[in-house]
């Protein structure tokens, strides 16, 4: 009997043990993911052209001019310098993987994670560019009344060309292509009398993207509504802009559409990311940041962010600049820093984790926060 309670007591004691081990760790990892910082610690300064180009991708910043393209780590390292010439560059990056077009040109170059820098030429001026993490780009080619979508390798083969008619398809305003390279959404608009169309179309270069007509999967058209952009979210969804809100889309392989959210109010900015859409409208109250996951979920929301200068989103985070302040908002809807700003500041972006680029006019400074 006396060797059953005991055994019984151990059993007890070893539960009660593992309870507060993992109530301490949750307790931790909340504070990790919901706790607030007071401030910010500067590192490295780097001076740059105040005609650059700046891209931000997977914690790293690219800086480019006419003369050429520099990446940048967190701690603003150097991590790539490739020399080029070009007019009106446009950088792109997904993964290790960044692209340079001259907009208006016919050169495009495509630099490999060790740096490698790789180039081909088009036919035709180019409108817009965007880039796989496989080094896969699309570029938009504006070829008179036909214009054309051709999706390279990374060393300039030409994989897939699309080709579309202004006076059927409508105007071409932008393109994304999803991160394993393997799908493209383009978003055109045209005119129905008086009345704008806008136009988003689906292919998938895929196994399944084979079995329909020149690889177009879906296609969603909106009447009487103009959209501004499109982007990919990952793989797997696909958000478009509207003046007054957004459309989301999962497409695994063949899209649907999970939410169309438009608002009555005044929006000042919709902005995507990989795992996020944030939405800064002006309502009654005064300006409230919200922010939708990749299942079209409202998942945080923040009222009372006041006048601000800018929003960046990356990595499920709000970076919002106000005059002399910076504040930084989760997608949750908790508040991760809100702090003066020891320095001139244009716009914030993630460098991963708690660091981040602080850019300037004519410069560019690494930051990590500081409880």
């Amino acid at each position: 009997m006396r060797n059953s309670i005991l055994k019984t007591f151990k059993y007890v004691f070893i539960i009660g043990v593992l309870i507060v081990i993992v109530s301490i760790v949750l307790i931790r990892v909340r504070q990790k993911n919901y706790g607030s910082y007071t401030g910010l610690s500067y590192g490295t300064e780097v001076s740059i052209s105040d005609m650059a180009d700046i891209y931000n991708n997977d914690g790293k910043l690219f800086v480019t001019t006419m003369n050429g393209t520099r990446g940048y780590d967190s701690d603003c390292g150097l991590v790539m310098d490739v020399a080029f010439e070009l007019d009106h560059p446009m950088t792109a990056s997904c993964g290790g993987y960044a692209a340079i077009a001259d907009i208006g040109g016919t050169k495009v170059y495509v630099i490999s994670p060790n740096g490698i820098p790789h180039s081909y030429k088009t036919d035709s001026p180019i409108v817009k560019l965007c880039v796989g993490s496989d080094g896969t780009t699309a570029v938009l080619l504006d070829n008179d009344s036909k214009d054309m979508i051709r999706i390279y390798s990374p060393e300039g083969e030409l994989r897939v060309e699309i080709g579309t008619k202004t006076g059927i398809d409508g105007f071409p305003v932008d393109i994304a292509l999803s991160e394993d390279g393997k799908k493209l959404a383009t978003l055109y608009l045209s005119f129905d009398g008086d009345d704008i169309m806008t136009k988003i179309t689906f292919y998938n270069t895929g196994d399944v993207g084979k079995n329909f007509i020149e690889n177009i999967v879906g296609q969603k058209i909106y009447a009487r509504e103009m959209a501004y952009s499109v982007h990919f979210m990952g793989n797997d969804h696909v958000a478009a802009v509207f003046g007054n809100g957004f459309s989301l889309f999962a497409m695994e392989e063949i899209p649907s559409v999970t939410l169309d959210e438009r608002r009555d109010e005044k929006l000042l900015d919709v902005a995507v990311c990989d795992e996020c859409i944030a939405v800064m409208a002006a309502e009654p109250s005064g300006n409230v940041l919200s922010f939708y996951n990749t299942k079209g979920t409202a998942c945080g929301r923040i009222t009372g962010v006041g006048e601000y200068e800018t929003l960046t989103v990356g990595n499920g985070e709000a970076m919002v600049v106000k005059l002399d302040k910076a504040s930084i908002y989760r997608m949750n809807g908790t508040i991760k820093l809100d702090c003066a700003l020891e320095c001139g500041c244009e716009r914030i972006y993630s460098g991963g984790g708690n660091k981040y680029f602080i850019t300037d006019m004519g410069k560019i400074r690494g930051a990590s926060l500081v409880k």
